[in-house]
């Protein structure tokens, strides 16, 4: 999809940005900022003249800071439950047959819109010439480039792979969990969460845990936000990190994680939460960039 007007109009390397990502969306601007660092290469040979800036690299002074919330940085043993349970196949086909029936109706662009046109799945105005739903299912079916894929040990891992660090930029996690231990049994319950269905998958990931195979993420580590486990959400477990003290000890090229809010993963944006307490984990977070951006100046 092509933009007219951008989001940001002056954007530069006087005005830098701060990148903010919930859940899988601290993947997608850790994702961002490397293309903007390091390029990629393949995308630029095989586009040649026509490849986008992004895939040049050399744009890092582009980016102050990233921040992730409750983000899968090293993937998420519910896929691994979901896999137990012998549902994920069933859910991916729900997912592609819902996304292509409404992505072809009238109602995209005006109740949903599922920006999928990439795979045919969603329609392209003023084209009449997609692929019939039913091809598009086959191709889909075993593609790898998707969320579920990359939520998987397997995927986590390829993508932390192909993911570098920036060097002058910082980084920063925020780590949600809403577990908590209680008695000499140890007996591990989400007590922190609002969301019913996040309390049922919560508890399935406690029960689980021992099963885990998500680098970076040790066995029977029960504590998770509802869909990520905390120490997936901590940092890549390649790249080097530092506990937060105070704004004067946070640097660049690091990821700097913020000590566990007792919270579950909807809560962060205030789903079923308390939306006053949302809009002050905000402002807070903004407040401190804004510290930071002060020193460096």
């Amino acid at each position: 999809r092509r933009y007219n007007l951008p989001m940001i109009k002056n954007w530069s390397a006087e005005n830098k940005i701060h990148l903010v990502g919930h859940s899988f969306g601290g993947n997608a601007v850790r994702m961002l900022t490397h293309l903007l660092t390091h390029g990629a290469p393949k995308e630029v040979e095989a586009s040649g003249e026509d490849v986008s800036p992004l895939f040049k690299g050399g744009n890092e002074d582009l980016v102050f800071s990233v921040t992730t919330i409750c983000s899968p940085l090293n993937g998420t043993s519910a896929y691994q439950t979901a896999e137990r349970m012998k549902i994920v196949h069933p859910l991916r086909h729900i997912a592609y047959i819902y996304a292509g029936v409404l992505g072809r109706s009238s109602i995209n662009g005006r109740i949903v819109d599922f920006h999928l046109e990439q795979f045919d799945l969603t329609h392209v105005p003023g084209r009449s010439d997609s692929e019939s739903l039913r091809m598009v299912y086959q191709k889909m079916k075993d593609n790898k480039d998707n969320i579920e894929y990359d939520m998987s040990p397997e995927g986590a891992s390829r993508m932390n792979e192909n993911i570098e660090i920036s060097p002058n930029v910082y980084y920063f996690s925020y780590p949600f969990n809403s577990v908590r231990t209680f008695g000499q049994k140890q007996v591990r319950i989400p007590v922190d969460v609002r969301n019913p269905l996040l309390f049922v998958t919560s508890s399935l990931m406690v029960a689980n845990s021992k099963h885990n195979q998500i680098k970076g993420v040790e066995a029977y580590d029960y504590e998770n936000d509802g869909l990520v486990n905390v120490r997936s959400q901590l940092y890549p477990h390649d790249e080097p990190s530092a506990d937060y003290s105070d704004i004067n000890s946070v640097g660049k090229g690091e990821w700097t994680v913020m000590p566990v809010i007792n919270a579950d993963h909807g809560m962060a944006i205030g789903l079923f939460g308390n939306k006053e307490c949302t809009r002050r984990f905000f402002i807070k977070l903004v407040e401190k960039l804004r510290l930071l951006e002060i020193r460096e100046n």
